[in-house]
């Protein structure tokens, strides 16, 4: 159903990161122990290539900054020499902070990432599994090579000790679980798979309101654009009903 286009389960994006950039924050330690969490995360949001004052011209799109600062209690403790009373003064006495740092960065649709039913095997129920073909292109290795360099330029800058270089590997396509398109948003049903209230073209009872209706993905996770754009359908679903159309 909604394959008559040729666009359904194509289109597969996912967010890629460069993860694991690190150190510890030389000038803020603690006798105090604090909750366990992330009580100091942030995010620094996309800026490369959405303003003309930086511009970047090997890819499209962007990512955003993030990460956060907490005490490193257990790496701390492990790193000590001692034992009993006089190792648990030590540990206590200047518990570090470590800044975590990571990207995001955007993944572009492709027509050769797709998502098929595989007819050759199936689960426990009988029911054909998904067969998935996806990888990154040109795009996302380009930014990619351009967050690791902020990644590291960031880190120098903040001055960090024991410092743990970011990853100069793209995450693996899906780890990040942010999967969208598939059954893209359109007005012509000769491209896409859903219109622009993410009713299937080809059944207008049979909505899409998930990730899989995204055009283009962004940097950003997809949960709180999912959720609006199902109230949007919902809202447009009961009043085309309420007028008869259904």
């Amino acid at each position: 159903m909604g394959a008559s286009s040729g666009a359904l389960g194509h289109y597969l994006m996912d967010h890629f990161t460069l993860e694991d950039g690190g150190g510890l924050l030389p000038a803020l330690r603690s006798a105090r122990r604090e909750p366990v969490g992330r009580p100091a995360g942030y995010i620094v949001p996309k800026y490369v290539n959405a303003d003309a004052r930086f511009r970047d011209k090997n890819f499209l799109r962007g990512y955003y900054l993030a990460g956060d600062s907490q005490q490193e209690l257990y790496g701390h403790a492990f790193g000590l020499r001692g034992f009993g009373r006089a190792l648990r003064r030590q540990v206590s006495r200047e518990i570090p902070y470590r800044f975590g740092i990571y990207a995001q960065g955007e993944c572009l649709p492709r027509y050769e990432n797709y998502v098929k039913l595989d007819p050759g095997k199936t689960d426990a129920w009988g029911v054909p599994v998904l067969h998935i073909s996806a990888s990154y292109g040109e795009n996302e290795h380009a930014m990619a090579r351009a967050m690791h360099t902020r990644l590291s330029e960031i880190l120098a800058a903040v001055k960090v000790e024991e410092m743990q270089a970011p990853s100069e590997k793209l995450s693996l396509f899906g780890k990040n679980i942010h999967e969208c398109g598939t059954a893209r948003m359109g007005d012509d049903p000769k491209k896409s798979v859903v219109n622009r209230f993410n009713q299937v073209h080809d059944a207008k009872t049979v909505l899409v309101t998930d990730g899989a209706c995204f055009v283009t993905q962004g940097c950003y996770e997809p949960t709180l654009t999912i959720m609006a754009v199902t109230v949007r359908a919902a809202e447009h679903l009961a009043d085309e009903y309420r007028r008869g159309n259904l």
